[in-house]
């Protein structure tokens, strides 16, 4: 990932100057002790930092797995017909997290909870969290997945691998997304530009980059959230009035509320993807 590719750098510049400092230091040794001190003394502040960088990423890497441990080991401990509802904890705790990242960072934005979008075929696209704001209209598709993603972003489907040995496969998020987005822009009737999609993983997800994302959407994690936004935002570089973000909330308020005839058209068409996939 980006942010890992930045880290390598910022460590190569660490050890570029322990090197240098250390050479200038010896170097000038014989001849000007002022400036060998100075140079030795940077070489031991860079020194301090690897250092503390070392026990950083050594205890992250620790609470990283221990979470993972402890996940595995509670999801052991369910059984089948207590796993649903486990799972759907797991969304729920994850959507409340995006919720509260866009609240705290986009104040003024409206956000609709699990909207059911009618579609052409008499089902329903349900969209986890539409965050509808003056730098546009963010299709959200939460995932809580544990493990590593393997693919392409540009594959139909993706690979899980989870810790605990067990590989399954999912939809790739940025094309159900895309779906989504198609379903909502009808429904509006509204300018396919006002649109940003946005994948957000749950913390124990773990990708290795951005190829092949397309320029309208993005992948990230909860933390990530508010840049993904500002980032998306100022690549496409549109704003909403206030009027119309109004008055897009208002018409997919109503969506947002889920009867029992929804949820069992939803839950059919779900069914028949994954027995589609699995063809």
């Amino acid at each position: 990932m980006l942010k890992e590719k930045v880290f390598r750098l910022i460590d190569l510049i660490i050890f570029f100057n322990v090197f240098m400092f250390a050479g200038a230091g010896f170097f000038m040794i014989s001849t000007n002790i002022p400036a060998a001190l100075l140079s030795f003394g940077i070489c031991l502040f860079n020194i301090g930092y690897i250092v503390m960088m070392i026990r950083l990423r050594l205890k992250y890497n620790k609470e990283f797995i221990r979470n993972i441990e402890q996940e595995i080991k509670s999801e052991e401990k369910i059984d089948a017909s207590s796993k649903k509802t486990f799972n759907t904890t797991k969304q729920v705790m994850l959507e409340n997290r995006i919720e509260d990242e866009i609240m705290d960072n986009y104040p003024d934005a409206k956000i609709i909870r699990n909207a059911y979008i009618p579609k052409n075929d008499d089902t329903f696209s349900e969209i986890d969290l539409i965050a509808i704001h003056k730098t546009g209209i963010y299709i959200i598709e939460s995932k809580n997945i544990t493990g590593k993603i393997i693919g392409g972003w540009k594959d139909e489907t993706l690979q899980i691998q989870h810790p605990g040995g067990k590989e399954y496969t999912i939809q790739n998020p940025i094309q159900q997304n895309t779906s989504h987005y198609k379903n909502l822009k009808n429904l509006l009737g509204m300018d396919g530009k006002y649109f940003r999609s946005i994948i957000v993983l749950g913390d124990l997800a773990y990708f290795k980059d951005f190829k092949d994302v397309p320029f309208f959407a993005n992948v990230c994690h909860v933390k990530n959230l508010a840049k993904s936004m500002d980032r998306l935002s100022k690549k496409i570089g549109l704003e909403l009035n206030d009027s119309l973000v109004n008055r897009t909330y208002e018409d997919l308020l109503k969506f947002a509320q889920k009867t029992d005839e929804i949820a069992e058209k939803h839950i059919g068409n779900i069914k028949n993807n994954k027995l589609n996939h699995s063809l």
